[in-house]
């Protein structure tokens, strides 16, 4: 299990755990923002595809299973919109 929830309310958005079964709505906020995020991001130099994306949210949910790493999805709360992505890195593990 793993140590984070899937779902963090933060007011107008919501950080949801990465799901294969959001490809579509994760490659439409992608393909809406292209412009923006080639410029900025190593791995959108090319545009992804759907096949890709299918493949990093496989990964990421394994990572957020395996507490390797955590990413998250933004949704809008009023549209349900994905608005974008942020990942949650465990840079040192603390002993309690």
């Amino acid at each position: 299990m793993a140590l984070l929830p899937d779902i963090i309310q933060a007011g107008a958005i919501e950080l949801c755990r990465p799901r294969p079964e959001t490809v579509d709505d994760v490659l439409k906020a992608v393909e809406s923002s292209y412009p923006e995020l080639h410029h900025w991001l190593s791995w959108a130099q090319v545009e992804p595809t759907r096949e890709w994306l299918l493949g990093v949210l496989e990964e990421d949910q394994a990572n957020f299973e395996a507490d390797e790493h955590w990413a998250f999805t933004l949704r809008e709360n009023e549209r349900g919109k994905v608005a974008g992505c942020v990942p949650f890195i465990l840079t040192q593990r603390w002993a309690l």
